[in-house]
């Protein structure tokens, strides 16, 4: 199977010399049909867009998760399932919403916040976060990794998500996976 990225590069060629035909044949005034050029030139392109599409070909089975795979999620579903109070998931906030709590803030949404040139909303943000941490907001934190830790810790006890290696790395995108669970600590 080609690379998702590779994938998307052809198929943007490929649209592009169907372009580029159309072009050609509208420069010439509709005439490629009528000289030899024009002929040869219209199959060379039509079969180097038919040829990409070809290499696009791939098996979507590839896809699906694996039996190993689909275990450890519904392990990890219980886990989340089975905590009484909210979970925490800032790279999975979907995890929680299907076991029927509540999703909050996005790693990324927050990290923009942190990374911009606001400072107030910083240190509001930051505040905030540390007193849902301290006051136990959440029964579990679940990290994919050791973002915001510092701030976790001194109030959660962390340990590694025991799963094999192999299992719950996503196909394609960004390689995470939920890999710590932190506990509030009363």
């Amino acid at each position: 199977m080609l690379n998702p990225c590779i994938q998307k590069t052809i198929l943007t060629a490929a649209v592009g010399l169907a372009t580029l035909e159309k072009g050609l044949d509208r420069f010439n005034g509709g005439c490629m049909q009528d000289s030899s050029w024009g002929v040869v030139g219209q199959i060379a392109l039509n079969a180097a867009i038919v040829f990409q599409f070809i290499l696009l070909l791939y098996n979507p089975l590839a896809l699906l998760p694996t039996a190993a795979d689909r275990a450890a999620a519904e392990k990890l579903q219980d886990q989340i399932g089975n905590a009484a109070g909210q979970v925490y998931l800032p790279f999975h906030g979907y995890l929680a919403e299907m076991e029927g709590k509540q999703s909050f803030a996005h790693a990324m949404a927050i990290s923009d916040v942190f990374s911009g040139d606001l400072e107030a909303a910083k240190a509001g943000m930051r505040a905030d976060m540390r007193a849902a941490f301290q006051q136990g907001l959440f029964e579990q934190i679940i990290l994919d990794d050791e973002w915001m830790l510092t701030e976790i810790e001194p109030y959660y006890s962390c340990e590694p998500l025991q799963y094999d290696e192999a299992v719950l790395w996503p196909v394609v995108g960004m390689q995470t996976r939920p890999q710590l669970i932190c506990t509030f600590v009363e």
